[in-house]
Formats: C-alpha cells, sequence, structure tokens
C-alpha cells in the first residue's frame, strides 16, 4: 500500500513537471510568434497568427485544465498524455521560432534585392534595374499595342552647386530632385538614375501627347521647388528630353539614346525646357 503510494507520488512529480514544462514552453512560444506579427505586413497572414497566439493561450488553458483533472489518475497512463502535451508545446515553439527566423531571412533578401536594384544616393532605381525593365516595357508594348514613353532629365549647371557650394548641396540637390520625381510619378511608372546628374523616367501606356505634359509639369514642380541644404535654400532647373517608342525603334537603347539627343537639344536650347525627338508612327 506505501509502495503505491510512493509510486502514485512519483507519476503525480512527473506530470506536473511535464505540464508546467509544457506551460512554460507554451509561454516562451507567445515570444517569437509576438515578433513575427510586428514584422509581417498588416495582411491576412497577420490576422492569422494573431489567432495562433490566441490558440496558444487556449493550449495553455488546456494544460490548466488537464493538469487540474488528470492528476486524480491512478495509471501511469496519464503521463503519456502528459508527454504529448510536453512535446506538442516544444511543436509549437519550433514552428515559432523557425516562422519567425524565415521572415527575418526574408526581409534581408528582400533588402538585398532593394540594394541591389536601388541608386544609394536618391533611392531611385539604378541603371541595371533601368536597362531591364525597360526592355520589358518595350516588348510588352510591342506585343500588346501599347504606348511608351522615356523622359531623360538633366539637372542645369549641376557642377555650379558642386563647385559653389560643395558636394554636399550637389548630393542634397540630386535627392531632392529624386524626391519631386518619385512624387510626381504614377504608380506605375519607373524613375531611375542614369547616371550622374541624369535620371530617367519610363512611362509606360503613355504617348507623345501624354508624355509631354507630364514632362512640362515636372519641370515646372522642379522649378518651383526649393532644396534646402546649410541653412540655406536653393532653387535649380532640370531640361528634359523625351522620345516615345514607334516603328523605327528597334530596341530600348535606341529609345533612351533618343531621349538623350533630345535632352542635350533642350540644352543647347538655353535649358529649363523640353524638348520631344521626331516620332514617325
Amino acid at each position: 500500500m506505501g509502495g503505491s503510494t510512493v509510486t502514485q507520488g512519483v507519476w503525480d512529480i512527473v506530470n506536473y513537471v511535464l505540464l508546467l514544462g509544457g506551460i512554460a514552453v507554451q509561454l516562451y512560444a507567445l515570444k517569437p510568434a509576438s515578433r513575427v506579427i510586428r514584422e509581417l505586413p498588416d495582411t491576412n497572414i497577420r490576422w492569422y497568427w494573431q489567432l495562433l497566439k490566441v490558440m496558444i493561450f487556449f493550449f495553455i488553458a488546456g494544460y490548466v485544465g488537464y493538469g487540474v483533472l488528470g492528476l486524480t489518475t491512478d495509471t501511469p497512463l496519464v503521463l503519456i498524455v502528459s508527454a504529448i502535451f510536453f512535446c506538442g508545446a516544444w511543436f509549437v515553439l519550433l514552428v515559432c521560432m523557425l516562422a519567425h527566423q524565415t521572415v527575418g531571412d526574408i526581409q534581408r533578401i528582400s533588402q538585398l534585392e532593394r540594394e541591389n536594384i536601388t541608386d544609394a544616393l536618391t533611392e531611385l532605381f539604378n541603371r541595371r534595374y533601368l536597362d531591364d525593365r525597360l526592355e520589358q516595357e518595350l516588348k510588352r508594348a510591342r506585343r500588346y499595342g501599347f504606348e511608351l514613353s522615356v523622359l531623360m532629365l538633366d539637372v542645369d549647371h549641376f557642377k555650379r552647386f558642386n563647385d559653389d557650394f560643395g558636394h554636399d548641396v550637389g548630393d542634397a540637390v540630386l535627392k531632392s530632385i529624386a524626391g519631386v520625381l518619385k512624387e510626381k510619378a504614377r504608380d506605375t511608372d519607373i524613375a531611375a538614375r542614369y547616371g550622374g546628374e541624369e535620371m530617367t523616367l519610363v512611362l509606360p501606356n503613355t504617348g507623345y501627347k501624354n508624355a509631354n505634359v507630364i514632362a512640362e509639369r515636372l519641370r515646372e514642380s522642379i522649378e518651383s521647388h526649393e532644396v534646402a541644404s546649410n541653412d540655406h535654400s536653393h532653387r535649380c532647373t532640370v531640361s528634359i528630353g523625351g522620345a516615345s517608342l514607334d516603328g523605327d525603334i528597334r530596341d530600348s537603347a535606341e529609345l533612351l539614346q533618343r531621349a538623350d539627343r533630345a535632352l542635350y537639344t533642350a540644352k543647347d536650347q538655353g535649358r529649363n525646357c523640353v524638348v520631344f525627338a521626331a516620332c514617325t508612327l
């Protein structure tokens, strides 16, 4: 009789250890689950993780309830259920930890991809991304008969900003113009830094007339925009060259070349103006 009581006491202790350990593991699993919720965008996936977090609390309540009711059993088989609960708690923890690690890895990969296609100074797309996307847009335009236009922008007298005020002011000018470019660009447009002080705006589904209107509005916005730097404000202007897709253009490189030639024509005509390449349809 005494031996049976001792054995029952051992089972109860083991049962307590398994259940309390499972509760502790479940509570710890809330930490990576909460991190996943914070780092995920506000989409349905985030709500699913909120639901999982609520379910973990239900699991904990179930563990407590089973501990209160299950410990009255005088058979060692109850330990099997407690052991399963304990292993289940570890399963939930591992799922949460792996999910948090995966979210972190995806964020790091996304960051590397963004850095790979983004210009560090202006935060516009870089030249490599521009070349790839423009080629894709040109093929799409030709396949479906869509219109396509390209704008090339160059900061007028940019060397003066660097020489007279320093490269910090020059960088501020480029960032400011890039900000205006991103603000005025549509969701479907592609704004990129072509090189130096030249920037490019690709306008899908846009013909010559609308592209010319967009270019003129962009020129006016930049002309009226003040660049704040070193307790001073500066104003700058841009020359813009444009080109639209027509039957004579062979590839995206030629479309860019036409816009670039139009840009130099705009600079020759006195700067702070818009010039479009001749278009034969």
